[in-house]
């Protein structure tokens, strides 16, 4: 209780897991916005692709933020129950459970106490052994496919906008050799505006076609990845911990029934 080997480990293991989970966290949170500004483009063809991906990391990001609380609810448990005032807390149970009057009510809190230190920081190093071995959660690799994501979505969209900025540039000039530089709307419409207006909104599509497939990929990845890690944070820090201690309640109750 005192020395325990494995306490450094378990902090660090749950700690670098909610590391982890937050940094995801905020590359979705990142490519939601991408997508959320897509979809604000007034054009069906482009707005209703960024408007589908973000629906998907929406719910990606509700998946994720679950399974953050769920371990950095386990975090929490492991250092309250590892606090030096809980250790002498069971240094005195441990006194008390000799006095022959009260012994099997002490015995019986003592040994509840030990289900949580050590044994809980014990549990959470053989799972992380586990998780290792067969790569259970991958939380590593959902962090940096995410961050990879985002980072080609950035570029992407770096390029599209220096596209846009160098044709821009180029109709102005076109426009000035032309005279148009402040040209009426009645001019507008008889120099045949519409005509470039549609050209504009063939440029528009083009130019976020790669943004386009990018995103959509990012939300279809993102999802898999996160329901992944999701599946495996709620089997490894939830549904297990809850059986042991059920099991162990059960023993305890017979041992002493």
């Amino acid at each position: 209780m005192w020395f325990n080997p494995f306490s450094r480990k378990a902090f660090t293991v749950l700690e670098s897991d909610a590391i982890n989970c937050s940094e995801s966290l905020a590359t979705l949170e990142g490519l939601y916005l991408f997508s959320e500004a897509g979809a604000s483009v007034k054009l069906p063809i482009v707005s209703g692709s960024f408007q589908g991906a973000s629906n998907t990391l929406q719910k990606a990001i509700q998946y994720l933020y679950i399974a953050d609380v769920v371990v950095v609810f386990d975090l929490f448990i492991l250092k309250v129950t590892h606090a030096k005032v809980i250790a002498f807390l069971m240094s005195v149970l441990w006194v008390l459970s000799f006095w022959e009057k009260r012994r099997k009510l002490f015995t019986r809190a003592l040994i509840i106490c030990f289900c949580l230190n050590p044994e809980l920081s014990i549990y959470t190093v053989f799972v992380d052994y586990i998780d290792q071995e067969v790569q259970l959660s991958n939380q590593d690799k959902l962090n940096q496919e995410l961050s990879w994501i985002h980072h080609d979505y950035e570029m992407k969209e770096k390029k599209r906008e220096e596209e846009f900025q160098a044709r821009k540039e180029a109709q102005l000039k076109e426009d000035e050799q032309k005279g148009k530089r402040h040209l009426s709307v009645v001019q507008k419409v008889e120099d045949g505006i519409d005509h470039v207006v549609t050209k504009g909104g063939i440029h528009l599509v083009e130019d976020f076609r790669l943004t386009k497939k990018t995103m959509e990929f990012a939300a279809k990845k993102s999802l898999e990845l996160v329901l992944n890690a999701f599946s495996s944070i709620l089997f490894m820090y939830l549904l297990l911990p809850v059986g042991y201690l059920w099991i162990t309640y059960r023993l305890i109750r017979h041992h002493f029934t």
